[in-house]
């Protein structure tokens, strides 16, 4: 395989279901066996979904959000504060599964896909 180029982030845009809006991440690249980095000794910690989002709020780099016009800063508090309740949204797409139109859902989709960081 001829690799031109490795990038460390991506960036995505999902438009939301019902709503005039949309949403762009930049988001890092999951491994499939990055999840097991997150397993606790705590078994309350370790739900898959509670696992899920964990990976994902630490993947996201960057975002275009912003409150009343001004701008949010990815920061660890506000990602914390805000990626929890945008996971759940849902967006626009020709998905037939449902779990497959949940925006953390298909954010972990594309961060999962070697082809969205491979330049070749």
């Amino acid at each position: 395989m001829d690799i031109k180029s490795i990038t460390p982030t991506s960036r995505v845009t999902f438009e939301l279901d019902g709503k005039d809006a949309s949403v762009t991440f930049d988001v890092a690249f999951v491994a499939p066996d990055q999840l097991g980095d997150y397993v606790t000794a705590n078994a309350a910690d370790n739900r898959l979904s509670a696992l899920v989002r964990k990976v994902l709020i630490d993947a996201v780099g960057g975002w275009d959000l912003t409150e009343d016009g001004v701008p949010i800063p990815c920061t660890a508090e506000t990602k914390a504060k805000y990626l929890p309740i945008i996971f759940g949204l849902v967006i626009k797409t020709e998905a037939e599964n449902p779990f497959d139109k949940v925006l953390g859902r298909a954010l972990l989709n594309y961060a999962m896909e070697p082809g969205n960081f491979l330049k070749n």
